[in-house]
């Protein structure tokens, strides 16, 4: 007789597309070898025993005796299924397993699924039939393949549509290797991963996604190998797909099948691409020193570090999570784990599925390759998780495609294979709605979250910002400059939680980074007072610099240092439990500020999607330069940054050097007095990141309330009061007249008149004692005195934000002490007149290509100035027809103009 175990078994078929698909297969079917005593003959090891069934899912005995995978290996060109036929596990495949034609699809996607595919699906489909029908109870088809590779990408999506007509609701479950971020093996890689997206998302039932990226870094952290091969990366996919089918073959107390662990997974039809995680991932020598109880493997699944695809799943919301252990597990040690990860609170659920978690355990423990790379150990655990984080992989792979498709590079190839090229604008149609799926499926009301922001300081005027809002931070958190808290200071607030990250030995640490093509400025921070708050490795600097030279510190210079910035960056990333986004200073117009800040922010937008992207830039004042190429060197950055930023806060020198003077009586104000100024303003924009308040305004929320358009993202920056002691002595200071004072023309931080344009929003950020209905009252006499007008389609205009922190000054400092203090930013259309002014002076030089030559010479293309000069001019065009009144009739030019300001 059976036992009830043996009843319940169901096949499944494995199917190996392409390159990546066979060598995992290659990998897969090593270790199901061993795992069930079955050697590379086929014939089972003398003692194990053969009663058991446990082979039966993934293996037919045959007569003989001889066991025969349930699996197809399928190539359009030949070299790789040879690599399989003359190999080591030669024996253990029928040869009508091993399918290939005698052409590549030449990583083109519509080879592989129209032209050269077409010509093999027949024999494949032939010999799947004569699979299926050997089995008894088949429950479904596991397809190993990757996004990128023609076949595995364009055959992979003719075979599924045929899966799906021919087995109906049977399981396709997907192995994928997805595009890495850096990592590609193929220039098109974007556009055979959307196509293939677009071909199989209706008949995959639940796709589980890794990249080759993800897992070189595992190799080289958790097993110290310094080159990875091909080999170490699909054994390590291998014991992925073990466990997750070790269920179907091996007894447990919780065992999990293909459909059950789908339907805990899978909350809606399209959102079916888990994580995978691994734990343990060690080497014999590390094993020996460390317990690898459940707590610890538990706990290793949710580090970024471990995740198999390049994402933050910090950055998102878990759907669900199928824990699928195996080996000297009980359950009571399962739910102490998962019950301490819950009580950390470190991880999110969406507040709609609040159970979250789904366990398997098996009996079985993991088996490793003799002579691998991995341990030998007593339990271990694979995790699928669910989480709108991978939507960061899905955004890059757009990003990608995009700029591709956008100037139909390569599409001829595919076309000319027979593929309609209105295929890829579905298929990014798709891409979309996906992409809106994961944000909607996100969306809920979780309240008073932790988020950290990076600032990166670039250049000498972000680095000399970067010096007096340190400062200013420490003193408003209590940190002294050796980054240790003062005695006395509450900790448990944990409100300095998003700009700093503390130290096992309680040492507050920035999560910042400075940059600069020299090092002169740098080592004023590396000698200075604050010198022992921030890590080496922090303070970046090159050995030659930029030369007011945007080219070279895009092109040139900067290039050659971008590497270790990203790397340090990544790591300040990882270091965050919610990273929200990355405040950028630096100045337009310098070469370093300018031109590697421009390709800073382009790696930003690839790497960390929609994170939020915030520039605090000095702008060139109309009559003090620093630099003669200002001009170039601003409208270049201009363009270079202006579709990766999210708002961009502008300041210009001559407008603070005025406001010192008369605000503050300092007849020549220096760098250290400007800087302290715009301190002030940019810990008020920040201020309710740290600290509690009534009405706290995060990043986004401004964003969303400044930026009606994408391109018109610009605020100026006003801040009262702006007061010394002796003056502060002898006025009130109250909400209305600090509030009056934000919209006084000679407390703009930029030159320009509010006056001569429109207001289409207002922020403003109080801090201190302030209460709503003092504000309420303040703004309704502006309103009242009808002196600032608003574009007709905004009547709203205000968004109020106030946080309890009373502003902080720097003792000896040039600001009073005073008990509230207000920050406006102010998206008006008078902003247009200090890019006139720029637009005038770019003009004069280039009109006689004066200094051309400089930025030429260093690799530039001189058609980058025209692209640049056209950018500025649409934009000009666009703040002046935003503040234009709409009229009854001209609703249509309204949606034109719109839809062009989006573009």
């Amino acid at each position: 007789l059976k036992s009830k175990y043996s009843l319940t078994m169901r096949e499944c078929i494995s199917i190996h597309i392409g390159q990546a698909g066979i060598q995992i297969g290659n990998a897969c079917w090593e270790l199901y070898c061993l795992e069930h005593g079955i050697q590379p003959d086929g014939m089972m090891l003398a003692g194990m025993s053969k009663c058991d069934n446990t082979s039966e899912p993934f293996f037919s005995e045959t007569s003989s005796g001889r066991y025969v995978p349930r699996a197809l290996f399928v190539d359009l060109e030949p070299t790789v299924v040879d690599e399989v036929r003359t190999g080591t596990y030669r024996q253990l495949f029928h040869p009508e397993q091993l399918i290939s034609g005698k052409e590549d699809a030449a990583n083109n996607y519509a080879r592989g699924q129209y032209t050269v595919g077409k010509e093999i699906i027949t024999p494949v489909r032939d010999y799947l039939s004569k699979l299926v029908e050997s089995c008894s109870s088949l429950q479904g088809f596991i397809v190993f393949h990757s996004f990128g590779g023609g076949t595995g990408a364009g055959f992979t999506s003719l075979l599924m549509e045929k899966l799906s007509s021919e087995y109906g609701k049977r399981s396709k479950l997907q192995f994928s290797i997805y595009p890495a971020p850096q990592i590609s093996t193929a220039v098109v890689e974007p556009m055979n991963a959307i196509l293939c997206n677009h071909g199989t998302i209706s008949h995959a039932n639940c796709t589980v996604i890794v990249d080759n990226e993800a897992i070189y870094s595992i190799c080289r952290k958790n097993l110290d190998i310094e080159r990875p091969t091909y080999t170490n990366l699909n054994r390590l996919v291998g014991q992925v797909v073990s466990s997750v089918t070790a269920s179907l073959r091996f007894e447990g107390s919780l065992n999990v099948d293909l459909s059950e662990f789908q339907t805990n997974l899978v909350p809606y039809p399209k959102i079916h691409f888990p994580l995978a995680t691994l734990a343990p991932i060690i080497s014999t020598d590390k094993a020996n020193h460390e317990q690898l109880s459940v707590g610890e493997i538990t706990n290793s699944c949710f580090e970024v570090s471990s995740q198999m695809v390049k994402c933050d799943p910090r950055h998102g919301k878990y759907m669900a999570c199928c824990l699928l252990y195996r080996g000297d597990v009980s359950s009571k040690e399962v739910n102490e784990s998962i019950q301490k990860i819950k009580n950390k609170r470190e991880i999110q659920f969406v507040d709609w599925c609040p159970t979250g978690f789904k366990v398997g355990i098996n009996n079985q423990p993991p088996t490793t390759v003799p002579g691998g790379d991995l341990a030998k150990v007593q339990r271990s655990l694979c995790m699928l998780s669910n989480t709108t984080a991978i939507a960061e992989a899905w955004d890059r792979l757009a990003y990608k495609f995009d700029l591709m498709y956008s100037k139909r590079a390569f599409v001829h190839w595919y076309v000319g294979e027979g593929m309609e090229e209105g295929e890829f604008a579905e298929a990014r149609e798709d891409l979309a709605a996906m992409q809106k799926d994961y944000e909607e499926v996100g969306v809920d009301s979780v309240e008073g979250e932790e988020e950290e922001c990076i600032s990166i300081h670039v250049g000498q005027a972000g680095i000399q910002i970067g010096n007096a809002c340190w400062e200013l931070y420490c003193l408003e958190h209590g940190i002294q400059p050796d980054g240790m808290m003062l005695a006395g200071r509450e900790k448990c607030d944990d409100s300095q939680s998003s700009f700093f990250s503390e130290t096992s030995s309680g040492r507050y640490v920035p999560r910042t980074v400075f940059v600069d093509l020299e090092p002169t400025v740098i080592d004023e921070v590396r000698t200075g007072t604050y010198r022992q708050l921030f890590h080496p490795e922090q303070l970046i600097s090159g050995k030659e610099d930029a030369a007011n030279n945007y080219a070279r510190g895009h092109y040139t210079i900067g290039k050659e240092l971008i590497g270790t910035v990203r790397e340090v960056i990544n790591r300040l990333a990882e270091n965050c439990s919610g990273l929200q986004g990355f405040l950028v200073f630096h100045s337009f117009g310098g070469g370093t500020g300018a031109g590697f800040t421009s390709l800073l922010m382009d790696r930003l937008s690839s790497e960390y999607g929609k994170r939020a992207k915030l520039q605090f830039a000095v702008y060139p004042a109309p009559q003090v330069s620093t630099a003669v190429v200002e001009p170039f060197n601003a409208i270049l950055c201009t363009h270079g940054t202006l579709r990766h930023s999210d708002c961009g806060m502008i300041v210009d020198n001559e407008a603070i050097y005025d406001i010192c003077r008369k605000s503050l009586d300092i007849e020549r104000p220096t760098y250290t007095n400007l800087n302290r100024l715009v301190a002030q303003i940019v810990s008020s924009i920040t201020v309710s990141l740290r600290f509690d308040g009534s009405l706290n305004v995060d990043i986004t929320e401004f964003q969303t309330n400044l930026v009606p358009y994408p391109k018109i993202h610009f605020p100026l920056a006003t801040y009262a009061p702006i007061i010394s002691t002796e003056k502060a002595n002898h006025e009130q200071l109250k909400v209305r007249e600090i509030t009056n004072s934000c919209f006084e023309a000679s407390n703009q931080m930029v030159k320009c008149d509010p006056r001569h344009g429109k207001y289409m929003a207002c922020c403003l950020l109080y801090r201190g004692d302030v209460s709503s209905k003092e504000v309420n009252e303040s703004i309704q006499k502006i309103k009242n005195k009808r002196e600032i007008q608003f574009v007709d389609w905004c009547p709203t205009g205000f968004k109020v934000g106030i946080n309890y922190q009373p502003p902080t000054t720097v003792p000896g400092g040039d600001l009073a002490k005073v008990p509230r203090a207000v920050c406006m930013l102010s998206n008006t259309t008078a902003i247009a007149e200090a890019w006139d002014r720029l637009a005038y002076k770019f003009d004069l030089m280039y009109s006689k290509r004066a200094f051309v030559h400089w930025y030429v010479g260093e690799g530039m293309e001189e058609g980058e100035f025209a692209e640049a000069r056209e950018d500025l001019g649409a934009m000009q065009k666009d703040y002046e027809e935003v503040g234009v009144d709409s009229v009854e009739g001209e609703e249509e030019e309204v949606e034109e103009m719109e839809k062009d300001l989006d573009d």
